[in-house]
């Protein structure tokens, strides 16, 4: 991972992850937001309960020179810079 896009609702993070993944160097997943970061005790949409595997599945790259995801989530919840920091110094 080595790119984390963390924006408001409604401030183009979508325009902005399709422009990522039209590039042919850059790989995002195809969903948007991935959620996995997001306590699940709090996030509806947390997907961290299926782990780690599962997490750096959506970013196996081929051609791709870098990779990362957008979660707009991620801004509204403590301690999720941290945890970004621990999967990926």
């Amino acid at each position: 991972l080595d790119f984390v896009v963390v924006g408001a609702q409604k401030s183009g993070t979508t325009w902005l992850h399709e422009c990522l993944n039209e590039h042919p160097e850059i790989l995002v997943p195809t969903e948007k937001e991935v959620h996995f970061f997001c306590p699940t005790d709090q996030c509806r949409f947390s997907s961290s309960n299926k782990g780690r595997r599962w997490y750096k599945s959506k970013f196996q790259k081929t051609n791709e020179i870098i990779s990362g995801e957008s979660s707009t989530d991620y801004m509204f919840y403590p301690g999720i810079a941290e945890l970004l920091y621990q999967a990926n110094p």
